[in-house]
């Protein structure tokens, strides 16, 4: 059961899921780099009328379609966001990632080196860095963090709003 609110995410979050699936199974996994990406840049990377909620359109079939036209791949893998055929493979999958992390976490889980490597919850950062070279020396540390079996967590509840496009109304 679900608190209030969150069915629809969860739902949303569901349909693309199950569209990734069906790309990485017929694709590969190096193929979901562009995939992720789309997501991303099609979800986080926009700019939004104030007091729009930037939800309202995540994981409509436009949105999906958009998506894969972005990451160059067949827009037929849309077909994939309402069936439930994918759905005991992504419960697998999440049921794996929760095993290795503990299950009062959210996401992203990372794994680092699978299928043995060590897995945590995050980074939850709440800007992208200004540059390459701190891109890496975050990935890094959480690396270096990870690699130690007895880890398990750092936290700061007090961090800025997200500093995205999608949130600030501002381009990024």
């Amino acid at each position: 059961e679900f608190p209030e609110g969150y069915r629809e995410s969860h739902d949303r979050g569901r349909r693309m899921l199950r569209v990734a699936a069906s790309v990485r199974a017929a694709e590969g996994t190096a193929a979901m780099d562009r995939l992720y990406r789309a997501f991303g840049e099609t979800i986080w990377h926009r700019v939004m009328d104030e007091g729009a909620d930037f939800r309202a359109d995540v994981a409509t079939p436009d949105h999906i379609a958009n998506v894969l036209d972005r990451a160059g791949f067949d827009p037929t893998y849309g077909d994939a966001a309402t069936d439930p055929s994918w759905d005991a493979e992504l419960r697998a999958e999440t049921a794996e990632a929760v095993g290795r992390t503990g299950d009062q976490v959210g996401t992203p889980i990372i794994t680092f080196g699978p299928p043995d490597g060590p897995s945590i919850f995050g980074p939850v950062i709440s800007s992208v860095p200004d540059s390459d070279e701190e891109c890496l020396a975050l990935y890094d540390a959480t690396v270096t963090l990870c690699r130690f079996d007895t880890f398990s967590e750092l936290k700061r509840s007090a961090r800025p709003r997200l500093d995205l496009p999608v949130m600030t109304g501002r381009p990024g």
